[in-house]
């Protein structure tokens, strides 16, 4: 179940932040891009916890694991492998989307 999470949390960054980076080469204004992002992610992160909900919750979120901890939901040891597996796999995603965009969306700057 962790597992899940950490590949569905993985691939949630990268979709929604490689769908938000689209979003900025639109010829609008800001504001509609912000509605788009906005849109984007409320759509796409209940994509994500419908997909993910039947194996492991749908949780996709370190706090949201500790929440459902705290209200007593889940145990001490699930909730640590999920918030493990949910960083790891915001960190994967995240990397996945630097190498995917290149250095032109993520300049590198010298002291």
């Amino acid at each position: 179940m962790a597992v899940v999470e950490g590949i569905g949390t993985c691939l949630l960054v990268f979709t929604l932040g490689a769908g938000a980076s689209g979003l900025t080469t639109l010829q609008v204004s800001p504001l509609a891009i912000s509605l788009y992002a906005a849109l984007l992610n409320a759509a796409g992160l209940s994509l994500f916890i419908f997909a993910a909900a039947p194996a492991s919750g749908g949780h996709l979120n370190p706090s949201i694991t500790m929440a459902t901890f705290f209200a007593g939901l889940s145990t001490l040891p699930r909730s640590v492998l999920y918030i493990v597996a949910q960083t790891l796999g915001a960190i994967v995603g995240g990397y996945w989307l630097k190498i995917g965009l290149g250095g032109e969306f993520f300049p590198v700057v010298s002291p």
